[in-house]
């Protein structure tokens, strides 16, 4: 459509697409301003095979941003139920686009069962403590246990990367020399370090969302839960064991330390901050399940799960440190690639869309086979 229309430039198109699309797609007749007054009102239809167009052709001749396009459209269209991206002409073809899956390093299988524990996180949260989840979002201890047959490594590709995957490394392996096989205490320090990113990108989005005087497409929330999460976690492991006086105050030196090191890269390198983020979380993933042989080993005692490890993860009565083990290494496991997905939509100039959550991924991906 508007291949026919030279004078539209490519920031035009780029400024239609990101503004009116998902306005577009609701099937709702929308003026595009003066500049664009010949073409007249668009329905969800017409206006998609366009920006297919505009976003495919060669007025737009930078391949990231026409890729950029793709994804957006797909995502848009699977929200509003119009189908994959193979409807719209100049957009990649099904087996394009299951190649371009967002969560690409986890398996389907895998994605599905994360999915679903975020979901069932979410609606935890949004529910009284006195009721209970819908029994579709039940996650059973043989699926737990799935979950955590693999910890799917994101492999470093470009040279920021390869810095946060080393980091990451190198503080993993601190860790390790500090704790030993101290799991319980070392799940006490990591969820004070891990809680840190967070609120600490939240806080980067508000000022800039408040700089650029614009929206900030939910960042500040999910990151914000994220960062909830992870203290809860801390609460949780804190009624389970008491860090020494000495593990203290390598908490102190460990949370400052990295509150300054994770605010300079985020201000340097938000995408660096959040590989960072999902390499931690692989190391956190690790850890608890190392926790969890130790205690099938018996070197940590399986002893019954504390009311407030009950209450947030609606457990039953009889729920012991092992079920609560396999909740939190589920927790880290969105996380993990939650992060690394953020670190990917900055990478493809996503900054000022939505989060991607897996089950946005998934429903692109059934869309498109």
């Amino acid at each position: 459509m508007f291949s026919g229309l030279p004078w539209v430039g490519s920031w035009q198109c780029q400024n239609l697409f990101v503004v009116t699309l998902e306005h577009i797609l609701e099937n709702k007749p929308m003026s595009l301003g003066r500049s664009l007054s010949p073409l007249g009102p668009l329905t969800a239809r017409h206006a998609a095979k366009g920006l297919g167009g505009c976003l495919g052709g060669r007025m737009l001749p930078c391949g990231s941003l026409k890729e950029n396009g793709a994804r957006l459209v797909r995502s848009a269209a699977a929200r509003h139920g119009l189908g994959g991206a193979s409807q719209f002409s100049g957009f990649s073809s099904s087996a394009e686009a299951r190649e371009e899956r967002r969560y690409h390093w986890v398996t389907v299988e895998a994605e599905e069962l994360i999915a679903k524990s975020y979901a069932r996180h979410v609606q935890i949260n949004a529910l009284d403590a006195e009721k209970s989840f819908p029994p579709s979002l039940a996650l059973n201890t043989d699926q737990l246990e799935k979950i955590g047959e693999t910890n799917f490594h994101y492999p470093p590709k470009s040279l920021s990367d390869k810095v946060a995957f080393r980091t990451m490394k190198m503080l993993e392996k601190l860790m390790e020399a500090f704790f030993r096989e101290k799991y319980n205490h070392h799940a006490v320090t990591l969820e004070t370090v891990a809680a840190v990113p967070g609120i600490v990108a939240s806080a980067f989005r508000h000022l800039r969302s408040l700089r650029t005087m614009k929206r900030d497409h939910q960042w500040i929330p999910f990151l914000q839960e994220e960062a909830e999460n992870e203290r809860m976690h801390l609460l949780i492991w804190m009624q389970h064991t008491k860090p020494t006086k000495i593990e203290r105050a390598f908490v102190v030196f460990a949370q400052s330390s990295y509150v300054l090191a994770y605010g300079a890269a985020y201000a340097l390198s938000p995408r660096t901050a959040h590989r960072m983020v999902g390499y931690l979380e692989e190391a956190a993933f690790d850890a608890y399940t190392h926790f969890l042989g130790a205690i099938d080993k018996g070197d940590i005692k399986n002893v019954p799960a504390m009311p407030i490890a009950k209450n947030y993860y609606r457990l039953p009565d009889d729920a012991t440190l092992r079920d609560v083990v396999l909740m939190v290494r589920a927790d880290e496991a969105m996380h993990r690639d939650f992060n690394h997905q953020l670190a990917d939509q900055i990478q493809d100039g996503l900054v000022d869309h939505h989060p991607i959550t897996m089950e946005e991924d998934l429903a692109n991906y059934g869309k498109a086979k």
